[in-house]
């Protein structure tokens, strides 16, 4: 893959555009300009003219600079031109460079202040250079310090919030400091939830469980109160609620994930934001059809279908995603005609480059998710139509999911309990078996306690012949400690 264009990129941060902004000012699609950072294509005069800069500056001239990634440096500068400078002499320890990156962060957010801009443009540079510190990160030895440095950095952006806040309850903030205005808090909460995503991405459900029950009541509040800064907390609020419900999921906690999802849905309707409505109405949807026990897939659909109003006309990510979904409960319902519906509408509609598609961040799903969630409907449907080879067609589905960089480690280990579980029904013991113990040790490794949960459901599926043999209690032995009871339904 071409190297980035970090010219272009830092005269994108420079006007604190997104990259669906830059590609406006362009008059170009925003897959186009993903292509352009990447050095893929372009057209040099209407860049040149939409940044006000020569072809040189852009990053587009033969006699650009190669070797070494530039370091990033920090100008003390005003707001409104704060950028970053490209220098290849004199590569600093890699922990130096996450500290340029942290302080340039926070620079940037201190300078806004009062006239921050939209919550979005603030999420997009924060993102930017997150992954500028994860493609410098790429570039160097794999050391525990380095992924320390990295976890630093997203944590200390997580954790900014809580230095507008006081103290007012063990382990919880809830006010803003005397001299804050309530508007002070949302630039530190788009940086911070922005962190939180990736923190998330690697798997790092105790950093976000402990920091956002800091700063959450004290955004919860603003986005209830009348204000010319209710819609910018209410979408901040949504994201932040979305986030906990993905925490208390691996927890076990289906009540609290219902909770929080339903308050994301209320504050998304209160931003105004179609967008973040859908996606909160669809992360309901999943609660209700693989979240909570019993399932409920008619609520799941119900949620998933208002979710599609909310999208309207637009085509992203997100539509995808909530398709899928739908695929899943009608499977559940045994609706098979509407589950291959919806799933091919899901892969109809899945991008081309769901990375630059502006949800994302935070829809959790990639085209690994998209084969994964084929898989999981094609497993429902062979439980209520075992004679229809549905068991081998969610087998060759998630053996593609799993051909696929996934999304995260937990989107991973799910795939891998449900190959133990398209195993079960194709009478393949021993793969059941290699996947179920493997699917049980990274659980464990990961702390989710929905995984293991997961785990223990297809376990107790194990058909009744299959209970004498020494593979299974050996499972029973090192995991569970007892057979399952009976033959699994």
């Amino acid at each position: 893959m071409p190297a980035p264009n970090e010219p272009l990129r830092a005269a994108r941060r420079q006007k604190r555009w997104s990259q669906q902004t830059a590609a406006e000012k362009i008059g170009i699609d925003r897959k186009t300009y993903l292509r352009l950072e990447t050095r893929q294509t372009g057209t040099l005069d209407l860049i040149c003219t939409a940044f006000g800069l020569s072809a040189e500056e852009l990053g587009f001239e033969s006699t650009q600079q190669s070797g070494s990634r530039a370091m990033v440096q920090i100008m003390d500068v005003a707001p409104a031109t704060l950028t970053l400078r490209v220098d290849t002499n004199d590569m600093p320890d890699f922990p130096i460079k996450v500290s340029m990156i942290l302080a340039q962060i926070m620079h940037m957010i201190g300078a806004w202040g009062a006239q921050a801009p939209h919550w979005r443009e603030i999420q997009a540079v924060v993102n930017g250079e997150i992954y500028m510190l994860d493609e410098i990160l790429q570039q160097q030895p794999r050391r525990t310090e380095h992924l320390i440095s990295r976890r630093q950095t997203l944590t200390t952006l997580a954790a900014l919030p809580t230095a507008l806040l006081v103290r007012k309850f063990p382990g919880q903030m809830t006010e803003q400091k005397m001299g804050s205005h309530p508007s002070d808090l949302l630039s530190p909460c788009a940086a911070s939830l922005t962190a939180c995503w990736h923190l998330l991405k690697s798997d790092d459900l105790v950093a976000v469980a402990q920091i956002l029950p800091q700063y959450m009541p004290a955004l919860t509040t603003l986005a209830g109160q009348p204000s010319l800064h209710q819609q910018a907390a209410a979408a901040l609020a949504v994201q932040g609620n979305i986030l906990q419900a993905i925490v208390t999921m691996h927890q076990r906690k289906g009540a609290e994930r219902e909770r929080h999802c339903r308050e994301a849905v209320r504050c998304g309707y209160l931003s105004r934001d179609g967008t973040l409505t859908a996606t909160a109405l669809m992360y309901l949807g999943y609660t209700y059809s693989s979240s909570v026990r019993p399932r409920r897939p008619e609520q799941a659909i119900h949620a998933f279908r208002e979710a599609l109003q909310m999208l309207g006309g637009e085509e992203s990510l997100l539509r995808s995603d909530i398709l899928m979904g739908l695929a899943e409960a009608c499977a559940q319902c045994h609706d098979e005609a509407k589950a291959l519906e919806y799933m091919a509408l899901a892969q109809n509609h899945f991008p081309t480059y769901p990375e630059a598609d502006p949800s994302y961040i935070y829809a959790e799903c990639g085209l690994n998710t998209l084969y994964q969630w084929e898989g999981k409907m094609y497993l429902e449907l062979a439980e209520r139509y075992p004679q229809r080879d549905h068991a081998q067609r969610a087998w060759n589905a998630l053996a593609r999911s799993t051909g696929i960089q996934s999304i995260n480690g937990r989107s991973s280990n799910e795939t891998m309990l449900y190959q133990a579980d398209a195993a079960r029904l194709r009478g393949d013991l021993t793969t059941y078996t290699d996947h179920l113990r493997d699917g049980l040790r990274m659980a464990l490794s990961l702390g989710s306690r929905q995984r293991y949960d997961e785990a223990v459901e297809i376990y107790r599926k194990a058909p009744e012949p299959w209970l004498k043999e020494p593979a299974i209690k050996g499972l029973a032995k090192d995991f569970f400690r007892e057979l399952p009871v009976g033959k699994g339904t």
